[in-house]
């Protein structure tokens, strides 16, 4: 498919209401949210300029990846809260629509000065470090894919063997000042352009090989893990498990126990054959590539 260039006044607003709704996942949902999620793959990502005056970045460019439709590209701040309202106008009230950004909390420091976040809109895994942000009543819901995948964006496309990989930085010259007034050229846009490109596709194949919706898709790389474990353990009685669970102290030794095994024999390992096979038990380790 051919994928077009637009902005925030020709974007084509249409496919938002259009496309269906995400599958959710066979089972027990009733204590989560009955919001019903878009099944479009959205990408943001924004390129800024640091002023030394002042010690602060502006930003001079955004892009937004459409699934597989096309990429919308602004110059402003002003220009993306037009975009945002059209893509409100195309949602049901119970809708949501899923954007991922790589590496969410650089851009929320941006998104918070054009939107009054309220403390149950943001989930953060640490200080500064944001795993979800929703705005307008939940109607748009910003996903980090950074924490998603454990990867940077270079290693996460290259790793899903997308068609349009990240491009080097090198080439685009991080050092040159540019503004909302700069004219860029057609290499540096597609340089911006396949970065939200790129991730879309590398979210999709991801999701296709795990059998996946924006439904069901893990939020963090330690969730497929987790989800394989519920998967093993769910034909185990409740009250078996809750039997062999040590006290508090217990797994602390267990745990300490256990991690001077795992740095000993990493340090006992030459460098070349490290992390090449993993045991069963080795798959909760970071060894996996999932974590």
């Amino acid at each position: 498919m051919t994928q077009q260039i637009f902005n925030a006044e020709n974007a084509p607003y249409e496919v938002v209401k259009a496309a269906g709704i995400a599958k959710r996942p066979v089972g027990n949902n009733g204590g989560k949210n009955k919001r019903r999620i878009k099944n479009l793959v959205c990408a943001f990502d924004i390129e800024t300029t640091g002023i030394d005056a002042i010690e602060q970045s502006i930003m001079y460019i955004w892009q937004f990846q459409l699934d597989e439709v096309g990429t919308v590209i602004g110059r402003t701040w002003d220009e993306y809260e037009y975009f945002m309202h059209n893509l409100l106008l195309n949602l049901a009230e119970d809708e949501t629509l899923v954007i991922y950004v790589h590496n969410l909390s650089y851009e929320f420091q941006f998104l918070r000065g054009i939107y009054d976040f309220q403390p149950d809109e943001v989930f953060c895994m640490d200080s500064r470090k944001v795993l979800r942000a929703t705005m307008f009543d939940e109607k748009l819901e910003y996903r980090c894919s950074y924490i998603h995948s454990n990867m940077s964006l270079a290693q996460f496309t290259k790793k899903m063997g997308v068609k349009d990989a990240k491009l080097s930085g090198d080439e685009f010259n991080y050092n040159k000042k540019r503004y909302p007034w700069t004219e860029m050229t057609d290499r540096e846009i597609l340089y911006c352009i396949n970065d939200v490109r790129g991730l879309v596709e590398a979210l999709k194949i991801e999701m296709s090989a795990d059998g996946d919706t924006l439904a069901s898709i893990p939020l963090t790389s330690t969730g497929y893990v987790r989800r394989d474990a519920k998967r093993a353990m769910k034909k185990t009685p409740h009250n078996l498990v809750s039997g062999i669970v040590p006290d508090y102290e217990t797994y602390v030794m267990l745990r300490e126990a256990r991690r001077q095994y795992t740095c000993k024999q990493i340090l006992r390992k030459p460098h070349n054959q490290r992390c090449v096979k993993c045991r069963p038990f080795q798959q909760l380790s970071r060894c996996t590539g999932k974590l």
